[in-house]
């Protein structure tokens, strides 16, 4: 029950893709957790590496490479833009029973793709064919989303006088990246000049966005507390969380809320 098919994560800002103790096996849909954009399936993760500087075609100049030491494979995942984030789509480059690969790194000299495996072996990938090689431009689809998440972040880390009121309508935005990168903007401001927003906010998915910021920020969890502290919580501020949550008719939120 423990184990979890190999993901493909997109390590924005502040992203929480689990493996802590006791929270290694977060369900995909877990609110504060970053789901993967895209999942292999069974393997043992090793060396990766993107194609850029290999003279192949543009799709494999831009692909992700992934390697898979038990199975013997290597994976080249195709990023596709997806709102502020990306889809991964793999897709199988080079098997070999055996074929433990352990590392991979585009050659800039001759642009191949070298491949080390397990041992003293070294494999020289190269392109033999009639696409062109040259380097692919640049993919501008869904960049304003993607400027609009990386303005977001630029509040992580940090109190700023301007977050709030920069991060607090995209806490219910339609794209889930832009909504988790509003979330962590708000956390790091200081509760008290937001805890009664949180309270009172009656959107039902910016409302469910700030509870969860406002439980985030306002204790320590049994995962977050240090060995030598209990677990802190404000009883009167649960039940005031939990009334502000009952104010939202589940039913009539779409299925991914």
């Amino acid at each position: 029950v423990g184990y979890r098919p190999t993901d493909i994560i997109h390590a924005i800002s502040g992203s929480d893709a689990g493996w802590r103790a006791g929270s290694k096996v977060h369900p995909y849909y877990q609110f504060d957790f970053w789901a993967p954009i895209g999942v292999v399936g069974s393997g043992s993760p090793v060396g990766s590496s993107f194609g850029a500087g290999t003279k192949f075609p543009a799709r494999y100049q831009d692909a992700f490479y992934a390697g898979d030491w038990s199975f013997g494979n290597l994976w080249a995942v195709n990023l596709r833009p997806d709102g502020s984030s990306y889809r991964a789509e793999p897709e199988p480059f080079i098997s070999g029973r055996p074929f433990p690969v352990s590392g991979i790194i585009p050659n800039p000299a001759d642009g191949s793709l070298l491949v080390q495996t397990t041992g003293t072996q070294l494999y020289r990938i190269t392109y033999v064919g009639n696409e062109s090689t040259a380097v692919s431009p640049p993919d501008t689809r869904f960049k304003a989303m993607r400027d609009l998440r990386h303005s977001l972040e630029a509040y992580h880390g940090k109190k700023d006088a301007r977050a709030l009121e920069a991060a607090w309508p995209y806490l219910g935005d339609a794209d889930r990246s832009i909504r988790y990168a509003a979330r962590l903007a708000v956390e790091w401001q200081d509760p008290a000049a937001w805890r009664e927003r949180a309270l009172a906010e009656t959107d039902p998915r910016r409302s469910i966005a700030a509870i969860a910021a406002l439980a985030r920020s306002s204790g320590l969890d049994q995962y977050r507390t240090p060995p030598d502290m209990a677990p802190t919580r404000n009883p009167a501020l649960v039940k005031r969380m939990l009334a502000a949550l009952n104010r939202i008719h589940w039913d009539a939120l779409p299925y991914p809320d």
